[in-house]
């Protein structure tokens, strides 16, 4: 008897997919939510202090998401390398003093589940293959 066999013994494909939704799918998609406001909070709040924000556009999206993710010693190592370079690739400098620290668990917590369903699909890939294609 194979593994996958033994685990289809005591895992059925609704539980797998019952649990693995609710456990990875529905808290991440309240973080992906939550970060998007947060995000919006830091660019409105941008621009009610007269700078100039950065768009909204997906690629800017994702390192908005990154720059809330990243730590204070991280963020001094990126503004010291950028000026080390004279790039200014991401502008930490304009993003960060908006940053609450309820923004930088939203983003990390989103990313967490993320990561936490792909072992439920993986698993769900291995044990259903015929149903998963």
């Amino acid at each position: 008897m194979s593994a996958a066999d033994f685990l289809r013994q005591y895992i059925s494909e609704t539980n797998l997919i019952l649990y693995g939704g609710l456990l990875t799918i529905v808290p991440g998609s309240f973080f992906m939510l939550a970060l998007y406001i947060s995000i919006l909070r830091v660019h409105f709040a941008i621009k009610r202090d007269g700078k100039e924000p950065l768009g909204l556009g997906p690629i800017w999206l994702i390192e908005l998401a990154t720059a809330f993710m990243v730590t204070k010693s991280q963020y001094n190592k990126t503004i010291k390398h950028q000026a080390e370079h004279g790039v200014d690739l991401v502008p930490y400098a304009l993003i960060q003093p908006y940053i609450k620290p309820m923004d930088r668990f939203i983003a990390r917590a989103w990313i967490f589940f993320g990561a936490l369903l792909l072992p439920w699909i993986m698993l769900d890939m291995w044990l259903y293959p015929d149903i998963s294609s």
